[in-house]
């Protein structure tokens, strides 16, 4: 504890892999079993005077934002609450550009990083919140270098310096107190950070003054932060600018496309034009190492240069403060990438007295959506991570460990001879006793339903990393998951902490329609399978979530009615997510966008289309044919020509638009005096607003606005958001469109079908006028001298509806112009296949060559195959190969590592230029290996030992038995005779009442059998202390048969009464 301040400073426990081409072993079950309370509770508090005094007021147990350091001192001051500071996952930095004379030269960089006084920057700018790093990945990740240099840039070291720069050839010809470069010429620094940030302008003072000290001539000027950063994207000039980063996980394979060579020469990446062949060395082992160890040594090696060559100076890395209360609960884990207030912390934190209780949050805004398809681009990604699993997960250190997985094992060629060359594979054995909610066993058969699910959701979130072109996922038994990428990668891991979803439930919907499943959780069921589920939610107050009683890690079914909490290693680490004010942030301007501001202002279309001619022609329809909005132009490889009809033209330009063109102009809007539109919740009377309609989903939407008066921003929200959940901080365009410029432009890709709010805010309450230009999809365009001009529409690439714009000057100077609209350009023919093997019917014994044919005629036609395989009738599919060549016309499908089956169905697809069509076995197929069918052992969840005493009221105890072909149950109390019942049911419950036990030792076991042999053991121990009279039972227990004692078998979800027998409970589908 820091005597000064109070506050619990984390320290960060770095955890390193072995190899994992290997199996990955599963981590100690009790250093993740969970949870431990019985509810989570989720509070919607919007202001964070309101959350730190709900805190304080003992209404909630944790703020479930990151605390501004202003309130820490009133914190403080309640005994009751415990204040953590977590290293943020990002850091300021300087970027030096170092393809500009003389800051190209080593030797310069690393004097500047020498000359700064790290220590004096962190508690000048942050006080006691920050720390000096010097590694682009910050310390707290598993891949930094950080600490393990023989030197550092933490504390200036002016004579270090100034040895570089004199050896370096440095010095000051003119004795004007400056140093010329190497070549005698004189040069000076301009330092630019954002006129919008305190930190910012600070820290480029004192690094400057550092400069000053070794007598480099450098200067700090603020400056607009989008004026700057648009130079970076584009690699314009600059000297020294100041940014900041963060990052949402661990990867580091940016190191590679980030700062290579070649991306020095690509738009928004490598902001310092850095370049080093030796750095480029490491970059394919980085990217495609298949080990920890692989990329481990080249994330290190690749920062050991960084760090040397100094391209970016690293300049701190700042904490994030959290408080919760800890009078109740304790288990709190310092999360290394959100702190305290993370998914972990809800898992692990348990009663002070062992466990139960409501754990209470304060949430800023309320949770937005139950759409689990959304996957963690919305706000309640996390709390929505409560009710579902993945395969694997971060552990508190931001390390993967095995989850759903019981063990997986990563692949290449010179691993295993069948897997392709190139090709990663991942082999995934899936824990055997987890359940949905409904009782349903969870099975690898959910599991490639969900990735194969997500790959086909058109514009799905969770899909985006799966639509590479050779990706496969498949279950070729109940619990093997095998997925394979068309390349060789360690990072091909991240995939797999995707949820998992119930196949039973989901099998029936569309993929492409994933955005459009919106439960209502109090009257809908959501089966689900993590350790709580939703049990109420009241809209703008709070969501509750239960703990699931027969969770699959749950300790209160493995370690019975005496929980003891076991310690998790390393649960103090920590991060964050947040950005400073005015420091990078991950906008995006592409040069579509950046075309259109240097179009103009906005203009009158005509309407009735006086002024020119739209004819298409194509390679079948040779004579023009004259089309307008509305039109339909069918054939291959249609050509469109404009002609100006009025006049004679100099020249003419085509612009060929797919998706949305809109342009309008309104007045503004001028705010009261006293209004600040970042200050909490917006105030739409504020603003002018036009609405965008018809925008489809997966599009980037470019907008650019013009204004006459000399300050407007701009914002954007999808119009479905109510306004009470509208702020500055979460609209579409970030701070884009904000800032001092004449025209403002920006860019956000947009995953929904539907309309979008933009609002203007006049910041200098002048009146005046307002422009917009919004475009989404593509612009082709042609330019000719002439009256006509000709477009060859067959490289759009696919066949799409667009807007054509027409525009020129005519030889008087004027400017004319046209827009068509929806105008359907169908270049694109739909290939054909056939299936040819198998086509239905036939019983494979062996591994099957599944044969096709296809034609396409799309010229130069580019057509790939996928084929898919179906173990349930054709309900759904799991893609087996992907990205088959168009050549090929034939699969070895493996058969025989299915698990045997009368259901199966195959289907092939062809694709050429965004056109496809399938054909499938007209009827079921049996293939498969019989040995396959059920290797897996039953599943009993229980506790191995109970200590009670005599005088505990709750003495039930209670196992979950899993199957998915169930046959008998055995249970024997002690030494007596063996009980034996059939199992109906895939997943059942016994409890048993222990008061019948007299005092001492007892033991209950269990045989649990499948119908094909499978099967499982358990005893579990049972001691009943003399801390209380002995029970009444006690005299006759010792002669009483078992089939007498109180044990209720029960299904899930049915709890019965007890008596003073045992007795076997049997209805329909219920054992």
């Amino acid at each position: 504890m820091d005597k000064k301040t109070g506050i619990l400073f984390s320290s960060i426990v770095i955890i390193l892999l072995s190899a994992m081409s290997v199996s990955a072993q599963p981590l100690n079950s009790q250093g993740v079993m969970g949870p431990y309370v019985d509810q989570i509770i989720f509070k919607v508090i919007s202001g964070e005077n309101e959350q730190v005094e709900a805190l304080l007021n003992d209404e909630v147990d944790i703020i479930g934002d990151m605390v501004d350091p202003v309130f820490v001192p009133q914190l403080q001051e309640d005994e009751n609450i415990e204040i953590s500071a977590t290293p943020r996952n990002g850091y300021g930095y300087m970027v030096i550009n170092c393809e500009k004379y003389p800051f190209n030269i080593t030797a310069f960089r690393r004097a500047a990083a020498f000359a700064l006084d790290k220590h004096q920057l962190c508690d000048d700018l942050w006080d006691i919140y920050a720390k000096p790093l010097d590694s682009p990945v910050p310390a707290q990740n598993p891949f930094s270098i950080e600490g393990q240099l023989s030197y550092n840039y933490y504390t200036a070291d002016i004579t270090r310096a100034e040895n570089l720069l004199d050896a370096a050839g440095f010095h000051d010809i003119d004795d004007d107190g400056y140093r010329e470069a190497p070549n005698g010429e004189s040069f000076d620094i301009t330092i630019e950070v954002a006129q919008s940030s305190s930190i910012g302008i600070n820290g480029g003072t004192i690094f400057a003054n550092a400069l000053q000290d070794i007598q480099i001539n450098a200067t700090s000027i603020p400056t607009d932060f989008y004026d700057y950063l648009n130079r970076l994207y584009f690699h314009d000039d600059f000297d020294i600018v100041v940014l900041g980063d963060s990052f949402s996980n661990f990867d580091v394979s940016w190191l590679a496309d980030k700062y290579s060579s070649l991306s020095a020469y690509e738009p928004q990446k490598n902001f310092p034009n850095f370049r080093n062949a030796s750095y480029d060395q490491w970059i394919d082992q980085l990217l495609h190492g298949t080990s920890f160890d692989e990329v481990y040594e080249a994330a290190i090696e690749m920062q050991r240069i960084f760090v040397f060559e100094c391209p970016l100076i690293i300049l701190y890395n700042n904490y994030q403060i959290s408080a919760y209360r800890n009078d109740r609960f304790e288990g709190i884990v310092n999360d290394a990438i959100d702190g305290p207030a993370c998914w972990w912390t809800n898992y692990r934190v348990h009663s002070q007295q062992g466990s139960g209780g409501i754990f209470r949050w304060s949430l800023p805004l309320d949770i937005d959506t139950f759409n689990v398809f959304y996957g963690q681009f919305w706000y309640g990604y996390d709390s929505l991570n409560l009710m579902y699993d993945g395969l694997l997960k971060h552990n508190p250190e931001g390390v993967y460990i095995p989850w759903l997985a019981e063990s997986y094992i990563i692949e290449t060629n010179a691993d295993n001879p069948t897997v392709p060359d190139g090709h990663t594979r991942f082999t995934f054995q899936i824990v055997n006793n987890a359940t949905w909610s409904d009782g349903t066993p969870l099975t690898a058969q959910d599991v490639a339903f969900s990735y194969n699910f997500y790959r086909e959701g058109i514009g799905g979130f969770l899909g985006y990393d799966l639509r590479d072109k050779g990706w496969i996922g498949y279950a070729p038994t109940d619990y093997t998951f095998i997925s394979e990428f068309p390349s060789e990668s360690y990072w091909h891991i991240s995939t797999f902490t995707k949820p998992v979803v119930p196949k039973h439930i989901f099998q029936d919907m569309d993929p492409d329609n994933w955005n459009t499943y919106n439960p209502d959780p109090n009257e809908d069921q959501i089966i689900t399978s993590g350790p709580f589920y939703l049990s109420h939610y009241e809209n703008g107050e709070y969501t509750e979530f239960t703990a699931n009683p027969y969770y699959f890690r749950n300790p209160r079914v493995l370690q019975g009615n005496k929980l003891q909490v076991m310690p998790m290693d390393g649960e103090n680490a920590g991060l964050d997510l947040v950005l400073e004010n005015g420091t990078f942030t991950s906008s995006s301007i592409g040069t579509d966008s950046m075309y259109l501001v240097n179009k103009g202002k906005s203009f009158v279309l005509a309407s009735e289309h006086d002024n020119i001619t739209l004819n298409w022609t194509s390679r079948e329809q040779e004579s023009p044919i004259t089309i307008t909005d509305g039109g339909t132009a069918t054939g291959d490889q249609i050509h469109l020509n404009a002609t100006y009809t009025t006049g004679i033209a100099e020249n003419i330009t085509m612009y060929l638009m797919s998706g949305l063109y809109y342009q309008s102009t309104k007045e503004l809007v001028i705010p009261d005096s006293e209004y600040d539109p970042d200050n909490g919740t917006i105030d739409p009377s504020q603003f002018s607003w036009i609405t965008i309609e018809g925008i489809e989903e997966d599009s980037v939407v470019r907008i650019n606005c013009s204004f006459t008066n000399n300050d407007s921003d701009f914002y954007a929200w999808e119009s479905e958001i109510e306004n009470e959940y509208r702020r500055t901080s979460n609209n579409l365009l970030g701070e884009q469109m904000t800032g001092d410029s004449d025209e403002k432009y920006g860019e956000f890709q947009w995953y929904w079908s539907g309309s979008i709010d933009i609002a203007c805010y006049c910041n200098d309450s002048t009146s005046g006028n307002w422009s917009i230009q919004v475009l989404t999809g593509d612009m082709l365009s042609q330019f000719d001298t002439g009256n006509s001009v000709e477009m060859n529409t067959y490289w759009l690439g696919r066949n799409e509806t667009c807007d054509i714009l027409i525009e020129g000057f005519n030889e008087s100077g004027h400017v004319f112009r046209d827009q068509y609209q929806n105008i359907a350009l169908n270049n694109i023919f739909i290939p054909e296949i056939n299936l040819l093997s198998p086509v239905g019917g036939e019983v494979l014994d062996s591994n099957h060559t599944i044969t096709w044919n296809a034609s396409s005629r799309n010229v130069e036609n580019s057509m790939s195959y996928q084929i898919f395989v179906s173990n349930d009738g054709g309900l759904t599919f799991q893609l087996i190969a992907d990205d088959l060549d168009k050549e090929e016309d034939n699969l070895l499908w493996q058969a025989t590592e299915w698990k045997y089956s009368e259901q199966y169905v195959i289907k092939v697809r062809v694709r050429d230029r965004g056109m496809e069509s399938e054909d499938i076995t007209n009827s079921t197929i049996t293939a498969g290996n019989e040995a396959l069918i059920d290797k897996t052992d039953p599943a009993i969840l229980g506790p191995d030992t109970i200590l009670l005493s005599a005088d505990d009221t709750d003495k039930i105890v209670e196992w979950v038995f899993i199957d998915l072909n169930p046959d008998y149950r055995r249970i024997k109390i002690d030494d007596g005779n063996w009980a034996q019942n059939s199992v109906q049911v895939q997943k059942t419950t016994i409890q048993f009442d222990c008061e019948q036990f007299s005092i001492g030792m007892h033991q209950i076991s269990f045989v649990f059998t499948d119908i094909y042999g499978n099967s499982n053991e358990l005893t579990t121990s049972v001691t009943i202390s003399a801390n209380s009279p002995s029970n009444p039972f006690v005299d006759i227990f010792s002669n009483i048969n078992p089939i007498s004692l109180t044990i209720t078998i029960v299904s899930v979800g049915v709890i019965l009464v007890f008596s003073r027998r045992l007795y076997l409970h049997r209805k329909s589908g219920q054992s």
